[in-house]
C-alpha cells in the first residue's frame, strides 16, 4: 500500500491528476469526470483484475432502483464477493476441505474501503438521500467509486458530500493547505513510523508480538511498553494515510471528512469511538448499529454487533473477535453507567472536575492501549499472556527499586535467531 500511495507512481498520479482536474474547460461534469478516468487508470495500474470487479459491481448498484429486495439482493452479492475477496487464504482453505480446489490470493488494494462506501451507498440511495440519475451523476459516482486518495486507506465519506464538492473553484489557500498536510503525513510515515519507531523500538515490538520469547527472560515493563507502543505507532500510521487522503484531495477541491480528533484525550471509551477513525466509526452506527437496534430494540446487542463487525472486518480470527467483545463490553458498561451518572446531579458534576477528566483520559488511553495485546500479536494465545503479564509488569516494576525505563533500550531485545 506504500508503493501504492507513496511510490513514484503515487506522485507522478498526483501531478497529472491536478493538472487535469483545474485545466478548462470546467463545466460541471468534466473535472469529474477526468478524476474518474484517472482514478481508475491508476487502480487498475495496480489491480486490473479487481478494477473490473468494481467496475462491474458499482455499475449494478447505480442500475439498480431502491427496494427492499434489491437491498437485500445487492448487500448479499457485494459482501460475499468482498468476503472471498478479503479472506483470499480462508476461502481456499474452506475450499479445500470440501474437495474444491481455489488458488491462495492476496486481498486487492482498497477492498475494504470499496466494500464500505458501497454499502453506504445502498443504505442512503434506499433511503432516499441520493440525487436523481443523470451524467452528472453517473460521472460523480465513478469519481466515488475509484477516487485514489481515499481508495486504500479512506476517509470514509458519502456519495453526496462528494458530489457537491466536484464544481468547486481553483483556491490555492485550499491547495497549499492540502500540500501542507501531505508533507505532515509523509514526515509521520516516513520518519516517525518506518524510522524513528522501526529503530528505536522494532524489537520490542517484534520480539513480544511473535510468540517464540518467552516474556519472563524480557523486562518487566516489556508488555506493558509493548501495547503503549503498538498503539501509539498504529494511530500515528493510520492518521499518516489519512492526513496524505485528506491533503491531496484539498489539493483537488474536494474535503474529505477527518478520521482522528485527538484520541488519546478523551475521557472515556465512547468518547474515544467518536474520535478515533471517525468515518468508520461513523460507517459502522449508520450500516450496523442502527438496524440492529432497529430490530431489536437492544442498545446492547446493537454495541457488540457494531464493535464485533469491525473486529472481524480487520480479520477473520479470533484475535479480532476477542477485540471486538473487549470493546463491545466496554462501550455497553459504559452505556450502563453513564445512564446511572446523568440521575445523579452531584455525580456528574464530579466527573466534570479537572482531575476526574485527567484521570478519565489517563484511563482510557491505557484501556484502549491494553486491547491491542489482542491485535498486535500473532496468536490468540500470545494475545492472552501479553494482556495478563502488562498489568503485571507494571506492578512489578512499581514494586521494584530498580525498575526503570532504561531496561526498554534497544539492546536488551536483540533479534531472535
Amino acid at each position: 500500500m506504500t508503493d501504492f500511495i507513496l511510490g513514484w507512481k503515487g506522485l507522478a498520479f498526483w501531478i497529472v491528476i491536478f493538472a487535469c482536474r483545474w485545466a478548462p474547460p470546467h463545466r460541471r461534469e468534466f473535472p469529474s469526470a477526468r478524476i474518474a478516468i484517472l482514478s481508475c487508470a491508476y487502480v487498475a495500474w495496480f489491480e486490473p483484475a479487481f478494477t473490473l470487479f468494481c467496475a462491474v459491481i458499482g455499475a449494478i448498484l447505480w442500475l439498480l432502483r431502491p427496494t427492499g429486495v434489491r437491498l437485500l439482493f445487492s448487500l448479499v452479492v457485494l459482501l460475499a464477493a468482498s468476503f472471498a475477496l478479503k479472506y483470499g487464504a480462508w476461502t481456499s482453505s474452506a475450499a479445500a476441505s470440501i474437495g474444491i480446489a481455489i488458488p491462495s490470493y492476496a486481498m486487492p488494494i482498497g477492498t475494504s474501503y470499496f466494500v464500505f462506501r458501497m454499502t453506504l451507498f445502498i443504505f442512503d440511495r434506499y433511503r432516499g438521500l441520493i440525487p436523481p440519475d443523470g451524467r452528472e451523476g453517473r460521472w460523480a459516482f465513478a469519481n466515488y467509486v475509484f477516487f485514489v486518495p481515499a481508495w486504500a486507506a479512506g476517509p470514509i465519506d458519502s456519495f453526496n458530500n462528494r458530489m457537491q464538492q466536484l464544481a468547486s473553484a481553483f483556491d490555492p489557500h485550499l491547495v497549499a493547505a492540502g500540500i501542507q498536510r501531505v508533507f505532515w503525513g509523509v514526515f509521520k510515515k516516513i520518519v516517525i513510523v518506518e524510522g524513528l519507531a522501526a529503530v528505536m523500538f522494532g524489537q520490542i515490538l517484534t520480539r513480544v508480538a511473535d510468540g517464540q520469547t518467552d516474556l519472563s527472560t524480557l523486562p518487566s515493563l516489556a508488555p506493558a511498553a509493548f501495547v503503549v507502543l503498538a498503539f501509539v505507532v498504529a494511530y500515528l500510521d493510520l492518521s499518516a494515510y489519512t492526513d496524505i487522503a485528506i491533503g491531496t484531495a484539498l489539493t483537488l477541491g474536494i474535503r474529505l471528512p477527518e478520521n482522528f480528533q485527538r484520541p488519546f484525550a478523551q475521557r472515556n471509551i465512547s468518547e474515544f469511538w467518536r474520535s478515533w477513525h471517525i468515518s468508520l466509526s461513523a460507517w459502522c452506527r449508520s450500516v450496523v448499529y442502527f438496524p440492529v437496534f432497529g430490530f431489536t430494540k437492544r442498545p446492547v446487542i446493537a454495541m457488540y454487533a457494531t464493535m464485533l463487525t469491525m473486529g472481524l472486518w480487520h480479520d477473520f480470527g479470533w484475535n479480532w473477535l476477542v477485540w471486538g467483545c473487549y470493546h463491545g463490553s466496554a462501550l455497553a458498561l459504559y452505556a450502563v453507567w453513564d445512564r446511572f451518572k446523568r440521575r445523579r446531579p452531584s455525580l456528574r458534576r464530579l466527573f466534570d472536575s479537572p482531575p476526574v477528566r485527567v484521570g478519565g483520559m489517563i484511563s482510557t488511553f491505557l484501556f484502549v492501549a491494553l486491547g491491542y495485546a489482542f491485535v498486535a500479536t500473532k496468536s490468540i494465545d500470545r494475545a492472552f499472556e501479553v494482556f495478563r503479564a502488562a498489568p503485571v509488569g507494571v506492578v512489578e516494576c512499581v514494586k521494584s527499586s530498580t525498575c526503570s525505563l532504561g531496561a526498554l533500550r534497544p539492546s536488551r531485545f536483540p533479534a531472535a535467531p
